[in-house]
């Protein structure tokens, strides 16, 4: 894909990650860059793919501010079958929702008339106008290629401040963005609630941790 965009700036990639319990990020240096020239091509596929996932960054093309979402492998480099757990999945919404504020802000710092669009792209499901930014794309294998598609930064943001969700949303893998998987039981509504455990919010949680555990995996909640 040609882009006919006039680049004055070279591209900017950034890695946002936890450290010590901290939200935290690195730029991504590119040795080659000269002052007051855009670079062409300043950064691999690889950087992304590489990068221990799920990883989060930001990549700011100038005209676009991308956030770019990595994948939970399901096998760790040396073929061992990977279980990622409640907590692990909490702390990355966690991430995922200050990346997102994140570049809210970083591209608020942008002073010019036109500011750059902000979108969420995902790994196997990156569209043409993104992939033509690195000077090769290649397929990898262990990706999956069935991602949600690009979506606007503030659009997906928009999706942490819904606080109910039906039991087939619920159900859905991966969960509703914002939602904590160990506690999907709180998004649905009073009355659906109600109607499935024969309860309320507050009777359910008055229950031992193990008798939750089993009502909800009997909706697949779990």
């Amino acid at each position: 894909m040609e882009d006919e965009k006039m680049y004055t700036k070279s591209l900017r990639l950034f890695n946002l990650y936890e450290e010590q319990k901290k939200f935290a990020f690195r730029e991504l240096e590119y040795k080659c860059r000269a002052p007051g020239v855009a670079a062409p091509y300043p950064f691999l596929q690889e950087e992304l793919y590489s990068a221990e996932q799920p990883a989060l960054f930001i990549l700011d093309a100038v005209f676009t501010v991308f956030v770019w979402v990595g994948w939970w492998p399901s096998h760790s480099p040396d073929g061992e079958a990977l279980q990622h757990t409640g907590s692990a999945k909490t702390d990355f919404i966690e991430r995922y929702k200050l990346t997102l504020q994140t570049t809210v802000a970083y591209t608020d710092l942008d002073d010019s008339k036109d500011k750059p669009e902000m979108v969420v792209v995902r790994a196997g499901s990156e569209p043409p106008q993104f992939k033509a930014l690195f000077p090769w794309w290649g397929e990898w294998e262990e990706v999956p290629t069935d991602q949600p598609g690009p979506v606007s930064v503030p659009e997906e943001l928009k999706k942490f401040l819904q606080t109910e969700y039906t039991l087939q949303e619920l159900q859905m893998r991966p969960v509703p963005v914002g939602c904590d998987p160990l506690r999907l039981e709180q998004y649905l509504s009073p009355s659906e609630f109600t109607a499935m455990f024969a309860m309320t919010k507050k009777d359910f949680l008055n229950h031992q941790p193990w008798k939750q555990r089993k009502l909800k995996i009997q909706y697949g909640l779990f």
